[in-house]
């Protein structure tokens, strides 16, 4: 974020190609990546609870990985 809210990458890329800006969720959830294309952060372990999903636990990446 901020950007176009886009669930796959065939639409992420469209919005790319145009110049703007996506917010790109993804099957595990939201994915946010830094100025060069890298993976901020990543959550990891979710399971199901009352009908949504629930996390479990988040995995940080490495702040020399960022």
């Amino acid at each position: 974020p901020p950007g176009k809210v886009v669930y796959s990458f065939a639409e992420g890329a469209k919005v790319l190609k145009a110049g703007g800006d996506i917010a790109y969720y993804g099957s595990s959830g939201s994915i946010d990546f830094n100025r060069f294309g890298n993976v901020v952060s990543f959550y990891g372990e979710v399971t199901p609870k009352g009908g949504s999903w629930n996390e479990v636990r988040a995995v940080e990446l490495s702040e020399n990985l960022r």
